[in-house]
């Protein structure tokens, strides 16, 4: 979220080689037109099998392209993701050889999403019925997505703020211990997963139990 670095005009999304500071093309545009008001990159996601990198946040174009709060960079050039999301996206991971996206949006076009959606290179699915609430976070692990964020519905099933996905349905994480907080970030450490709440709690899970860590 920033406009200039060293005092120079710069894009939301710049990354570093030959020991200077370089931009993806022209980058971002503002969101809107108030002066403080500007793009914001909010995930990354580099897959190394395609060689793309995927760019989710706060945003209307990448370079000259419409890109509705998500687009590639190829390392050349920026590329368009169908019609893109209607709000925010927070998280982007590949599972199963798709791409995954969670964030605060409802929709892709006409197609309704629910915060939750996965790209088939054409166009953005829905994943069953979504979520109720914001997406925070995704996470792949022993064939499993994560999802962590401010929901209470995912799906049809009633989970509150952390869920896993088999390619089939949604299950409880940590169902005889649950979180009580929105989930704001995860990830896996020694084969245990640890969960951030809200600013100033953190959890990880043991069994079928989420604890403090201490």
């Amino acid at each position: 979220n920033f406009s200039s670095v060293n005092g120079k005009p710069s894009a939301s999304l710049l990354f570093y080689g030959n020991q200077q500071i370089n931009h993806f093309g022209k980058c971002a545009l503002p969101v809107y037109t108030s002066q403080d008001q500007y793009a914001m990159a909010n995930t990354l996601f580099a897959d190394t099998v395609t060689g793309l990198i995927y760019i989710g946040g706060n945003f209307l174009f990448s370079d000259h392209l419409f890109t509705s709060n998500i687009s590639a960079w190829n390392g050349n050039n920026w590329l368009k993701l169908g019609e893109g999301l209607s709000g925010l996206v927070n998280s982007i991971t590949k599972y199963n050889g798709e791409i995954y996206a969670g964030g605060k949006f409802l929709s892709s076009g006409s197609t309704t999403l629910n915060n939750l959606a996965k790209w088939d290179g054409t166009n953005w699915l829905p994943i069953g019925n979504g979520t109720n609430g914001e997406i925070k976070k995704l996470l792949v692990h022993n064939n499993e997505l994560y999802i962590g964020g401010d929901f209470t519905l995912i799906d049809t099933v009633p989970i509150s703020f952390c869920a896993k996905f088999n390619g089939t349905q949604f299950v409880s994480v940590g169902d005889s211990a649950p979180l009580l907080h929105p989930v704001y970030d995860m990830e896996f450490y020694k084969g245990v997963l640890y969960a951030s709440l809200k600013e100033y709690s953190w959890r990880r899970l043991k069994g079928t139990k989420w604890i403090s860590p201490g």
